[in-house]
């Protein structure tokens, strides 16, 4: 419950940022550029924290042997590693955490990051409104 929390902060505050956006957007009309502001805005905060969710995501895979051969999370003693249910359900909601958070955040940096190049070069006028969406 409290790891199933915590993974829920990165994704939350990205879709409140949105809110805030697209709220700023219905006030101050269509000069508020809503994609650029989202994706450069949920950037520079996943940028942040990044190694926190990576870190986290993986908490449930990091384990300790006792002497009778059994095995602990690092990060909570009292969980049996491998053989809880607890611990399968944590572990379930690491990778998924990874899949929908870590995987797309590296994902799109990779991309922009080749894309800039390209788009730094390129004489089309979306090319700018590109550019500032990689900002972060």
């Amino acid at each position: 419950t409290k790891y199933f929390l915590r993974q829920l902060i990165a994704p939350v505050a990205v879709a409140m940022a949105a809110g805030m956006i697209a709220a700023k957007r219905a006030r101050w009309g269509p000069r508020v550029d809503v994609l650029v502001e989202s994706v450069n805005t949920a950037g520079a905060m996943l940028k942040i924290v990044f190694m926190s969710v990576v870190l986290s995501c993986l908490l449930p895979f990091v384990c300790y042997g006792h002497p009778g051969g059994e095995l602990s999370m690092v990060s909570s003693p009292a969980t049996i590693c491998f053989s809880s249910t607890i611990h399968v359900g944590m572990m379930a909601i690491g990778v998924v955490s990874f899949a929908l958070v870590v995987a797309p955040f590296a994902a799109v940096v990779t991309y922009a990051t080749f894309e800039y190049r390209l788009l730094a070069r390129s004489p089309s006028p979306k090319a700018g409104r590109r550019l500032s969406m990689w900002r972060f």
